[in-house]
């Protein structure tokens, strides 16, 4: 995760309440969380409220979380509720990253959200097969490394904090879409987080 930013002044929008209370710790940090139907199985929050309430937002930087990204289809989410979410997002942003799994390289999931002309650059926690990254790099997509994080969430919080130290003098907002965290993950990150404080 690194150092947090020197600075106040970065805001967190989410729809996850997992990466919300991971990142309210964060005593630089300003996080709101937008509200909506919270799907039992992401903990995210989906649906109208969640949409109408993003697309009030603007954003410096957008984070998506896909459940799948390929060449072919862009990237996509399971459920058509979560692609919803997503696409605001995507909208939303001055500059959008995406934030990938490294399993979720090559895969499609049900309802594409974006095209891959749409993001700037794709975040990649774990261990990501070189070849898989290979297409994406030949479109002129930039790769960020986050290394190997137990969850997202932390991927986030690297993610936010990179963000933060690139551009230090700049108050801006980042937007987290959250879409797979297990408790077990989660509990990690609950532990790590105490760095970011």
């Amino acid at each position: 995760v690194g150092s947090p930013p020197e600075t106040r002044g970065l805001t967190i929008v989410t729809n996850s309440l997992d990466a919300a209370i991971v990142l309210s710790r964060a005593s630089r940090l300003e996080v709101y969380n937008i509200g909506g139907t919270v799907s039992p199985i992401t903990r995210a929050q989906e649906g109208d409220w969640a949409v109408r309430e993003m697309e009030r937002l603007h954003v410096d930087v957008s984070v998506v979380c896909p459940a799948g990204i390929s060449v072919e289809r862009g990237l996509t989410q399971a459920t058509p509720a979560a692609a919803a979410v997503s696409q605001v997002e995507v909208a939303s942003g001055d500059r959008v990253i995406s934030l990938a799994g490294a399993d979720s390289f090559g895969m499609s999931a049900f309802v594409q959200f974006a095209s891959l002309e749409q993001i700037d650059s794709i975040a990649v926690t774990g261990s990501p097969n070189e070849a898989a990254l290979q297409p994406f790099l030949e479109r002129g997509i930039t790769i960020i490394y986050l290394g190997h994080y137990a969850s997202e969430t932390l991927g986030v919080q690297a993610l936010a904090a990179e963000v933060a130290r690139r551009d230090p003098g700049r108050a801006g907002a980042v937007m987290a879409h959250h879409d797979d965290v297990g408790a077990e993950r989660v509990e990690v990150a609950h532990r790590v987080d105490e760095r970011l404080a």
